[in-house]
């Protein structure tokens, strides 16, 4: 929360307390006058006139009485209120110190007034940013609350929240706000203001803590609270505005960022005008989205704009400093180096003459400064400002004493990359002791998040990135093999985490070291969360609903609330069964000897990747030998990898009157010319190591590619599919997200194993089973032309009753079609089957991989009830040894660097799947038919499932001659996971 809107919310100076007069003669009548006037004046907001008469006052009292006297304390805590009002910091503390002085001497300090004084000192010490101080300050005022229970501790407790803020102590920070707001709440005669404000400062908390979610909801209990009380249209949302779009600008949802920031603006130009310093807060905000949206002339603009709102005014010094970093950070991407570099100055000035030396600010400007001198190779001046960074952060060797954990770890890997590209002598090693200890700081970090680990995971991409690459050098240089095994610990310490998390979950409830009733409300809790925040993702979607509507804000409070129960019960877990969490969180990664002996087998070979700026990393990995083999990309990974997508699936993702030949062959072309360049990047570098089959740990940007379509030479006939020589052709190919998860599929062991073979579903086939068991098999079904119509929209799916019908046949499963095939009937019997298969619709969303679902059969109530979103699949509990998705883009989800692709099949390995066969695009009907038909019968006569994947491809391009052979029909599907046979 910014330090102005935080005071304008959260301090109460105008307070005065009846009964701080003492008793004075006949010869000070006059200078009690004076006072009462002076209040008067003081609270007209006629300031000047209020200090002249108190003026008068004080030279009365100090001749008949002195300087030591009650009434001369009353003259300068009056004097001293005004000075903090119009922000002139410096005569307002001893003004407040001799009222507290004289008040100890005379009548004590255990009392409100003494108690609203030290709330006010440490609030002056947060605006000067002497953390230290002002929580000291705090700290006293929270005691004597305490002792007298006075209706201010709530305050105290909100100011300490901000102080320790400010500080960057986080953690502590969400502990004040918390007694704030339970104060609070226990206390609402006081007001739902101060109960709202506590809620934006634990918003602000979790932000800093990077818990985004938890800062959301916390920010929008604050809204409810004011709506309820002022109404949907009042200007008090201006401050949830301000701290909801820095919360999400720093979570990089930008869109949502502009929406409150322009809110924001809006409010205070009505309420304080254009030129006003509060509405230089909504400029700054609307410049920085600006500024993180690449429009860096348009930033500019904005932060001049701010910059004109607070130069020249007390108080707001930081701030303009901060606006100079914006500006400079612009200049800096328009490569006008000279400009950044004297903005940087500017902030720099005005940070050491208003910040104390450990200050955030500080670090940030000297992580610019070091980055502009990196840019232009200038490595020492770079390492000498990130040194200074490390030193503001207070980072002399301890991790537990740093300030501010994410701004350390961009510091060190800024640091590492500098020291890498330097030449110095021991660079290297230095490099590596720095992304050591960022790798360090993460997992520092990761166990203090209840949420936010994806965006830490984004954040730390770089380190991994970084610390491989550096290894790889050593390696080089030494050929010492423990930077080999670094960086291949480096590559699965990069791999998502919260995949795992949900996992050891899973194992920890079957551990039997904690009582059943506790493990139950645990999973009571976690699925009322599931089911609140689905309710709440789908009220914001809703166009006929805003974010003050009622029911949302009902569904709001009622997940806060949840969550917040859940949270203290896993502190309670963690302090009485610190086995649970061993369990739970203390999952090693796998080591390349563990690949190696326990994971592969005797044909296979593992190939984990790592896509940096310039090359990609892959590691080559049999049981007979590791090799990490660097190949250049030359920068353009990207975009081959989204032409081979779009040469596959371009053309047939368009209704078929708008095709044409000339976009077929164009199409194809594209597809093959990057098919063949990503083959000699991804695939020949380490071809002579190749065993017979093939496993891939794909780079999250090389997620979305199926391999099995690179072409190792160009086709000799274009129109020939027979000609291509695909990957497949050679290998069967698997894929998993992490060798660290491949371990865990394999090694996995149910508890209760599946009683039952296969278990289908249809819920898009119209016709009824007594029809479909009449129906004959029929091999030209891809020669009608509706069934080259994909498996997009919600249309009915001729051919998903015959796929699940035959495949139920040859497992003697049960298999449900059109309307019984419903979510309840899959939810009451997925845990009894070793094999289950879904061929139905599914949906991604982009913006939230959690809400990506799979479609039943709608019931009477529609809704929800026909949809199983990931989140709800986390929580389930399978017993299957493969999973099918016979449905449209399940494994596609939402690519994040850092975090992998959030989506079904993940979330179906969470919930117990050995394996997972899924679709990397928007399937066709006909085609999935034919093919998932043929993987079940080369499964059935006991082939591993990558191998029955392989050859099921392989026969259905030698039965479909001509376009229908095209890859687009058969290479969407992917297998993820355990590939041995179905037992």
């Amino acid at each position: 929360m910014n330090k102005h809107i935080a005071f304008a919310l959260l301090l109460d100076i105008l307070l005065f307390a009846p009964g701080i007069y003492g008793q004075s003669g006949r010869d000070t009548a006059y200078a009690r006058i004076l006072v009462t006037e002076a209040q008067d004046l003081t609270n007209n907001r006629k300031m000047p006139d209020a200090l002249i008469k108190l003026d008068s006052a004080d030279e009365i009292y100090t001749a008949v009485l002195g300087q030591n006297s009650v009434e001369y304390g009353t003259v300068q805590y009056l004097k001293a209120r005004i000075y903090h009002s119009q922000g002139e910091l410096g005569k307002a503390i001893p003004a407040y110190l001799v009222t507290l002085r004289i008040r100890a001497e005379k009548i004590g300090t255990d009392d409100a007034l003494s108690g609203k004084i030290m709330i006010n000192l440490g609030s002056i010490y947060e605006q000067k940013g002497e953390y230290e101080q002002a929580i000291d300050w705090m700290q006293k005022a929270v005691a004597i609350a305490q002792k007298i229970s006075s209706p201010d501790l709530g305050a105290a407790y909100n100011n300490l929240g901000l102080a320790y803020l400010g500080s960057g102590n986080c953690d502590q920070a969400v502990v004040y706000y918390k007694k704030g707001i339970n104060f609070f709440e226990n206390n609402q005669q006081i007001g739902v203001e101060k109960l709202a404000t506590a809620y934006i400062g634990l918003g602000d908390s979790y932000s800093c803590k990077g818990d985004f979610n938890l800062a959301i909801e916390a920010v929008e209990n604050s809204i409810a609270l004011m709506v309820k009380k002022f109404g949907e249209n009042t200007p008090n949302l201006v401050f949830a505005y301000h701290s909801l779009g820095n919360i999400y600008t720093v979570a990089k949802d930008y869109k949502k960022a502009i929406l409150f920031k322009e809110k924001e603006l809006q409010i205070w130009i009505a309420q304080a005008g254009e030129t006003s310093a509060k509405t230089g807060f909504a400029y700054h905000g609307i410049g920085t989205f600006h500024k993180n949206t690449g429009n860096y002339d348009q930033a500019i603009s904005f932060y001049e704009k701010t910059k004109n709102n607070w130069i020249n005014k007390p108080g707001y010094e930081e701030e303009l400093g901060v606006c100079y970093d914006g500006i400079g950070f612009c200049y800096e991407m328009k490569k006008d180096y000279e400009q950044a570099i004297d903005y940087y100055q500017k902030a720099q000035q005005l940070f050491l003459a208003h910040l104390p030396a450990k200050h955030h600010h500080h670090v940030d400007v000297n992580n610019y400064m070091g980055n502009c001198q990196l840019t232009q190779s200038n490595y020492t001046q770079a390492l000498a400002y990130f040194q200074k960074a490390l030193e503001a952060n207070n980072y002399y060797g301890d991790i537990t004493q740093v300030n501010d954990i994410p701004r350390f770890i961009k510091t060190l890997d800024k640091m590492g990359t500098a020291q890498r590209l330097s030449n110095a002598p021991d660079a290297l090693i230095s490099s590596s002791a720095s992304y050591f200890a960022a790798r360090e700081a993460i997992r520092y970090q990761r166990s203090r998040l209840t949420s936010g680990k994806k965006e830490l995971a984004t954040a730390a991409a770089p380190v991994f990135d970084g610390s491989v690459q550096t290894n790889y050098l050593l390696y080089q240089q030494t050929k010492d093999p423990q930077y080999i095994e670094d960086a291949f610990a480096c590559m699965e310490e990069s791999r998502a985490v919260s995949l795992l998390e949900f996992l050891q979950d899973a194992e920890a409830i079957y551990s039997g070291i904690i009582p059943d009733s506790i493990l139950q409300q645990e999973r009571s809790l976690n699925l009322q969360i599931a089911q609140y925040e689905k309710q709440r993702f789908q009220a914001l979607n809703d166009d006929n609903k805003s974010l003050t509507d009622t029911a949302l804000l009902a569904i709001t409070q009622n997940l806060y609330e949840t969550r917040t129960v859940y949270n203290t019960l896993k502190k309670d877990l963690e302090s009485n069964y610190p086995d649970y969490f061993r369990h739970k969180y203390d999952l090693s990664i796998a080591s390349l000897e563990e690949v190696r002996q326990q994971i592969l087998r005797l044909d296979q070979t593992m190939l984990e990747y790592m896509v940096s700026d310039s090359a990609v990393f892959i590691f080559v990995i049999n049981k007979d030998e590791h090799k990490l083999i660097r190949a250049p990309h030359g920068g353009r990974i990207d975009s081959l990898v989204n032409d081979v997508r779009a040469g596959l699936y371009r053309y047939y993702e368009l209704p078929a009157s708008k095709r044409s030949e000339s976009m077929y062959i164009s199409s194809l072309k594209q597809y093959v010319a990057a098919a063949r360049e990503l083959y000699d990047k991804l695939i020949a570098p380490v071809k002579s190591y190749l065993t017979s089959s093939v496993v891939v740990i794909a780079d999250p940007r090389l997620a979305i590619l199926p391999f099995e379509v690179l072409l190792s030479a160009p086709p000799r006939d274009l129109a020939n599919f027979t000609t291509y020589p695909f990957l497949v052709r050679q290998y069967p190919v698997s894929y998993c997200y992490s060798a660290t998860l491949l371990r865990e599929m394999i090694q996995k062991q149910h508890r209760k194993p599946a009683a039952n073979g296969l278990l289908a579903f249809a819920p898009f086939y119209t016709q009824s089973k007594s029809e479909l068991a009449q129906l004959a098999p029929k091999d030209d079904w891809l020669n009608d032309p509706e069934t080259m119509a994909n498996r997009k929209g919600w249309a009915a799916l001729p051919h998903s009753g015959p796929e699940v019908y035959y495949a139920a046949r040859r497992w003697k499963g049960a298999y449900f079609v059109g309307e019984e095939a419903s979510k309840s009937a899959f939810l009451s019997q997925a845990d009894q089957y070793k094999i289950l298969h879904l061929s139905t619709h599914g949906a991604v969303d982009s913006r939230s991989g959690d809400y990506s679902y799979l479609a039943f059969a709608a019931t009477p109530g529609g809704g929800d009830d026909s949809r199983l979103y990931v989140r709800e699949i986390y929580t389930l509990a399978l017993h299957a040894d493969l999973v099918i998705l016979s449905a449209c883009e399940t494994a596609v989800g939402e690519l994040q660097k850092g975090e992998g692709i959030i989506n079904l099949s993940r979330a179906f390995a969470s919930a117990g799947a050995k394996s997972i066969v899924t679709s990397l695009w928007v399937v066709n009907d006909a085609a999935s038919e034919k093919l998932i038909g043929y993987f079940h019968e080369q499964l059935r006569a006991g082939k591993p499932k990558d191998e029955a994947m392989q050859q099921a491809k392989l026969r259905y391009m030698q039965q479909q001659p001509g376009e229908k052979s095209h890859p687009f029909f058969w290479a969407g599907f992917v297998g993820v996971g355990d590939v041995g046979g179905v037992k």
